[in-house]
């Protein structure tokens, strides 16, 4: 199967909503691409921007984030806010 990478198109969105909802905050990364490979939405390969970003919500701010594809790869992230 002919996968199709971002890099291998003109152009892209990348679309960033931020939602404040009272004591947290809700953001999403979309974008129209290819999506997720198979193998990192099972968790079996990460990157080290990957790593990074998923350590600094899970453990730095005690938040949810998720990877799942919806018409390329979407990212909600939660944390609660805290003070």
């Amino acid at each position: 199967m002919q996968k199709t990478r971002l890099t291998d198109v003109a152009a892209g969105d990348v679309l960033f909503e931020l939602m404040p909802d009272g004591r947290a905050v809700e953001f999403e990364f979309r974008d129209d691409g290819p999506g997720y490979p198979e193998d990192v939405l099972r968790g079996q390969r990460c990157n080290v921007g990957m790593d990074l970003v998923q350590t600094i919500v899970r453990d730095s701010l005690r938040g949810e984030l998720q990877l799942h594809n919806d018409g390329g790869a979407h990212t909600p992230i939660r944390f609660e806010i805290n003070g």
